[in-house]
Formats: structure tokens, C-alpha cells, sequence
């Protein structure tokens, strides 16, 4: 969206805050813009946005697989106690095994 000869574009991120990117297309003669201008800045601008983009994908994936390692070593832990329970399981009996009739 161009408006005020400036280019501008806002990302909305969950946790309820903006960010915003704004580049001036204005050419400095005036209130003229310049095609070739426009471009450049509309190239300078997808830059920073995939930049920005890119690098809050990475530390959600960071942040994904911290939480899976955490909660993969409390499943661990939780079934290394239940082995350590199950060990009241060797007292049960086995059913007696059947005898061939002769």
C-alpha cells in the first residue's frame, strides 16, 4: 500500500503485537514517484520482510524443538519410574502351564 509516498507493510504476529516495515518512494523532487524507484523499493522491502520472516520461522522452530526435547525427557524420566514400579511385577504368578494328556 503507498500512501504519504511511502511504502509500508504490517505483520501482525500472534502474540498480539505489529511490526512494521516502511520505505519512502519518493524521489526527492516533489511529489513524484519514480517507476524504477518503486521497484527498488518494493525489492528492498520484500528483502527485509523475508528477512524478518525467516528469522521468527527459525525461532518458533527453536522454541517447537526445545519444548519437544523437554517434554520428550519428562516422558523418559516418567517411564524410567515406571520401570522402576514394575518391578513388583515379577512376583505375580504365571498360570500353571497345561499338561499333555498321555
Amino acid at each position: 500500500m503507498i500512501t504519504d509516498n511511502s511504502l509500508r507493510v504490517t505483520i501482525h504476529l500472534q502474540n498480539k503485537t505489529a511490526k512494521e516495515f516502511s520505505e519512502s518512494v519518493c524521489n526527492g523532487s516533489g511529489d513524484s514517484v519514480d517507476i524504477k524507484l518503486l521497484s527498488e523499493k518494493l525489492l528492498s522491502m520484500q528483502s527485509k520482510v523475508n528477512t524478518f520472516l525467516t528469522e521468527l520461522v527459525e525461532q518458533e522452530r527453536e522454541t517447537t524443538q526445545q519444548t519437544n526435547i523437554e517434554v520428550n525427557s519428562k516422558l523418559d524420566d516418567d517411564d524410567e519410574d515406571d520401570d522402576e514400579e514394575g518391578d513388583d511385577d515379577e512376583d505375580i504368578n504365571e498360570p500353571p502351564l497345561k499338561q499333555q494328556k498321555t
